[in-house]
């Protein structure tokens, strides 16, 4: 699988909206008519914000003044290991 396929599926799972550039930059659209890069892949902002819109990561527990975000604990896949080698 493609990083543009792994996007595609990505912003399919959350209902965002892309526009490719001819050098294969992702866009997607942000509040109205304005369009940012996106790449969860390279983006630690832009993965969070995917974690947070599939529901991967929750702040119910609190300790101190600071949140505390979980993310549910499942072992990568084959494709997900060979990413980060």
């Amino acid at each position: 699988m493609t990083d543009r396929e792994l996007l595609e599926l990505a912003a399919k799972a959350t209902d965002t909206e892309l526009k490719w550039h001819t050098d294969g930059t992702a866009y997607a659209r942000r509040n109205g008519d304005y369009w940012a890069v996106w790449n969860p892949l390279t983006d630690d902002g832009d993965s969070l914000r995917l974690a947070v819109k599939l529901g991967w990561v929750h702040n119910k527990e609190l300790r101190g003044d600071a949140p505390q975000a979980s993310v549910p604990l499942r072992p990568p896949g084959r494709n997900e290991l060979e990413r980060r080698v």
